[in-house]
């Protein structure tokens, strides 16, 4: 890693993920980004990288531009920040990720692959439960249908009678 004047230079969390990207070796970019939760990364990169952003990016002292574009005012905070930023940038091309934005993301790649798993699934040993809506004025507005339930895949359907 460099360590010169120019890192004082840096005023945005935007500006020191770049750097980082480019600075950092490929391997260590590759770590990061194969975290699969903020608090893995954190845990990983608090104490050796997230050190080293405080002290040469001057979250300390020397540079109170970064430390306020961070929204924080301690040092270990603004660098969370900063490896937070990384992070995402690497995970999702995007910086800035609210943690509700990577649950919702994380809740459609879910909900992806369990419709997958729904279509594949044989759906042997189908729960049916029979159901009406009888007693109505007009007996032609009466209705039966069947509610099905597949204990392997958790798909729930309907049929009308």
């Amino acid at each position: 890693m460099k360590q010169d004047r120019k890192l004082l230079k840096i005023k945005t969390v935007k500006e020191a993920v770049k750097f980082l990207k480019d600075d950092l070796r490929k391997s260590d970019l590759q770590e990061i980004k194969d975290c699969e939760t903020e608090y893995e990364m954190i845990g990983l990169c608090h104490r050796q990288l997230g050190q080293w952003i405080r002290n040469n990016m001057g979250l300390w002292k020397g540079n109170p531009t970064l430390l306020e574009d961070t929204g924080k005012t301690h040092a270990d905070d603004a660098s969370g920040v900063i490896l937070r930023a990384l992070w995402g940038d690497l995970k999702k091309g995007k910086l800035g990720l609210t943690r509700a934005e990577r649950i919702n993301i994380r809740i459609a790649k879910l909900n992806e692959m369990l419709k997958a798993h729904q279509e594949e699934c044989p759906h042997h040993d189908v729960v049916s439960e029979y159901k009406s809506n009888t007693g109505n004025y007009d007996p032609s507005s009466d209705k039966y249908w069947i509610n099905y339930t597949c204990p392997l895949c958790l798909k729930h359907w309907s049929e009308d009678q």
